[in-house]
């Protein structure tokens, strides 16, 4: 039997496989080892690199960086793959992801300011997301999550999105990629994790 939580457990250890690449390459606070490791940058993106809107995902700056995502990443796997079911939770976290960093690509564009970018800090925020879906429209796989505590951590969630050097439109956009995901995966199905 899979485990229930085991796409959070895989999504974890390529997380740290990579950062131990980007190590044994000199180091993850290189952004020319980042971009050879497939990070986003804009003007790559637009001469055809769309592939690092996914690479990016799985790239970290610093031990840090690292370790905040994977904490989060742990604790809502844990609490939300049981529930969604592997499929839709590695959906949601993939698709969501890969929009936020989308967005955040556009925003670059749009504002001609552009930076190496990595980190799976989308992916987590499209499990918020899913998250708050689950709040909104199926409160019954949910019960232990207060109205009160899914507004403490969505404050606590955005609060650190205004920091400097953290990428705001990736955050935005996985949040937003997370819920949409949930809802074209669930919102027709009755059924939907419902046990």
């Amino acid at each position: 039997m899979i485990r229930a939580n085991a796409v959070t457990v895989i999504l974890i250890i390529a997380n740290v496989l990579c950062f131990a690449g980007e190590m044994l390459l000199g180091g993850s606070e290189d952004a020319q080892i980042l971009l050879e490791m497939g990070a986003s940058y804009f003007p790559l993106v637009a001469d055809g690199e769309v592939y690092r809107l996914f690479t990016c995902m799985f790239l970290h700056f610093g031990i840090t960086h690292l370790m905040n995502n994977m904490i989060a990443l742990g604790a809502l796997g844990s609490f939300l793959e049981p529930k969604t079911g592997h499929v839709r939770f590695l959906l949601t976290y993939l698709i969501g992801g890969i929009f936020g960093n989308v967005l955040s690509a556009g925003w670059e564009w749009l504002t001609g300011e552009y930076t190496v970018s990595v980190g799976a800090s989308g992916g987590v925020f499209a499990l918020f997301g899913c998250l708050l879906f689950l709040f909104l429209f199926r409160r019954n796989t949910v019960r232990e999550l207060s109205f009160v505590r899914m507004v403490l951590a969505l404050i606590c969630l955005f609060a650190g999105s205004f920091e400097a050097n953290v990428d705001m439109m990736a955050h935005l956009g996985g949040f937003a990629g997370g819920f949409a995901v949930s809802l074209a995966t669930g919102w027709r199905n009755r059924k939907y994790m419902e046990k």
